[in-house]
């Protein structure tokens, strides 16, 4: 392929400018050339490489068919119109690919009206400086980079790069259609995370009957999320949905109760082993705090009261024996901390056997751990018994919104945060959708 290659004038680094035999260049240029660099309905005249890049001269010789403002058919060359440098992609050494446009001038004999040829709109739209292949090409670094880092690498500003995302991602209720089934229950999963400082963000996915992110909402509130679901679902729609997996606040679940009339909502386990972990880590320092000067020196870790609490918030299947021996002494200096680290550990126990599919023994078990709790604790989480039992009928869980989560944390850091809601709401929509939901041309 190599020495075919050589004989037909591509790009080396031996030979670098490409002047071959006419006929050989246009059989190259339309079977080869024209697919790899993505040049479908132009000639590939001439092509250069230079310090700067690769240089290649596109053009149309064909006459157009009729006058586009007479529809005559009466059509005369008129000499040539302005000279056009686009910028196409990166070829496979890192350097630039330009495309130099030569139009022509076309004058009716009929209507006596002259036009300027203009590049096709697979390749380039409008009047723009870059083609549509160099527009994908950023939007793909974009996926994975900063804002900064994408526009320097392909010399396109932000401004640039905002408006090609907002055509790439298409609105949520495109996004919805395309996912949403016809027929058959939904399961949603819904959950907060941090957007900016103190402020929250709604990640609303789809658990069943296929895992797929539906919304990213900038604001966590029920004023927004009745906004959204009154304007991308339909009655049927929120009549399908009979299961709803989120946390332990209750602000969300009013709005979600008269939005979703057949839903109920289930308790992901993570948040009651988060929440009781929470209970450990308070315990411990408060019982940290009130001990004498002289025992504090015995116990492990001074001063690291953090460290503690990251060994406590494990199941001790996989502590060493230096965390062990830091363990024993704690729970021999402070028994209420013990106490809690026991009862977390029953609970996930009922969580962990997937086996026990009986929901009164479940109820049983758990009601009989939440008794040796304190009472403010226990009187929270007998307030989601109900909520909580329902994972035993279906062991759903939002450990894909989780990861999803996971995934957003690594976005915004290599953005290094994002101010614009709009585009904080695209660009982890870019990252997160399938290719497949996205509004990506076929050139692209």
């Amino acid at each position: 392929m190599w020495d075919k290659t050589k004989e037909c004038g591509i790009i080396s680094g031996e030979n670098k400018k490409i002047t071959t035999n006419p006929k050989i260049m246009a059989t190259f240029s339309h079977y080869f050339m024209s697919k790899i660099l993505g040049l479908q309905g132009v000639v590939i005249y001439k092509a250069d490489c230079d310090e700067d890049g690769y240089q290649i001269k596109i053009g149309q010789p064909r006459k157009p068919r009729s006058c586009p403002f007479c529809e005559s058919k009466k059509v005369h060359n008129h000499g040539k119109g302005r000279k056009r440098t686009i910028k196409h992609a990166r070829a496979l050494d890192g350097k630039n690919i330009y495309l130099h446009w030569q139009s022509k001038r076309f004058l009716c004999a009929e209507c006596g009206k002259s036009w300027s040829q203009s590049p096709p709109e697979n390749l380039v739209r409008g009047k723009e400086q870059y083609s549509v292949s160099h527009a994908a090409q950023a939007i793909r670094d974009l996926k994975n980079n900063s804002f900064n880092y994408t526009a320097e690498n392909n010399g396109m500003s932000y401004s640039v790069l905002s408006k090609k995302l907002k055509e790439v991602v298409p609105e949520s209720p495109e996004i919805v259609q395309k996912i949403w089934p016809k027929e058959g229950t939904v399961s949603l999963g819904i959950d907060e995370h941090g957007r900016v400082k103190k402020r929250l963000a709604l990640t609303i996915t789809m658990l069943k009957p296929k895992k797929e992110v539906l919304r990213i909402s900038p604001g966590a509130t029920a004023k927004e999320l009745r906004k959204w679901v009154l304007n991308n679902l339909t009655e049927k729609q929120m009549l399908q949905v009979n299961e709803i997996c989120m946390d332990m606040k209750k602000s969300l679940r009013k709005c979600l109760r008269q939005l979703f009339p057949n839903a109920r909502f289930v308790v992901d386990k993570f948040h009651i082993i988060q929440y009781l972990n929470h209970l450990i880590a308070l315990e411990y320092q408060s019982c940290y705090r009130r001990v004498p000067p002289g025992v504090k020196n015995k116990l492990p870790g001074k001063g690291k009261e953090l460290h503690v609490t990251r060994i406590l918030q494990q199941s001790g299947m996989n502590w060493n024996e230096k965390e062990k021996e830091k363990v024993k002494t704690v729970f021999f200096n402070f028994p209420e901390v013990a106490k809690l680290w026991y009862i977390k550990e029953e609970v996930r126990a009922v969580y962990r056997e997937y086996h026990q599919r009986d929901r009164k023994e479940a109820k049983e078990r758990l009601e009989y751990i939440f008794s040796w709790l304190p009472e403010v604790p226990k009187r929270t989480l007998n307030y989601f018994l109900e909520e909580m039992l329902n994972y035993f009928d279906n062991h759903t869980t939002n450990a894909y919104v989780e990861g999803k989560h996971t995934k957003c944390k690594l976005i915004k850091r290599q953005s290094f945060g994002i101010k614009n809601e709009e585009i904080y709401v695209k660009k982890l929509m870019l990252g997160l959708c399938e290719p497949k939901y996205l509004n990506f041309p076929h050139t692209f």
